[in-house]
């Protein structure tokens, strides 16, 4: 019953980390896009739109340490939850990063 309820946990985190890859890559475009094409209200939306980072970041982080916490993961299924939370703070500081160029460019 436990194993299953951790199987089920790790799809979830797998489902949000896939969500929040998209999300950093379409944010990553419409940054670049802004720049290059000088679009302002492009800018302004993507300005906008980190707070949807964000929110990814909190439930990703508050997942990973329920698992911790909850089913001791050891071994490889361990390994998964600590590639998650590296990846996606990896993932928040390129967001970051973008985030502040339309803000120095268009503000």
């Amino acid at each position: 019953m436990l194993r299953v309820q951790f199987e089920e946990d790790l799809e979830k985190l797998h489902n949000q980390f896939y969500a929040m890859g998209n999300e950093v890559l379409s944010q990553i475009n419409r940054t670049v896009r802004a720049f290059v094409t000088h679009d302002r209200e492009l800018a302004r939306q993507v300005i906008e739109d980190d707070a949807e980072i964000n929110e990814y970041e909190v439930k990703l982080e508050r997942k990973s340490f329920e698992i911790i916490a909850l089913q001791q993961p050891v071994s490889q299924d361990l390994r998964v939850v600590m590639t998650v939370l590296k990846q996606f703070l990896t993932w928040s500081g390129w967001v970051t990063t973008q985030y502040r160029l339309p803000r120095q460019r268009f503000a």
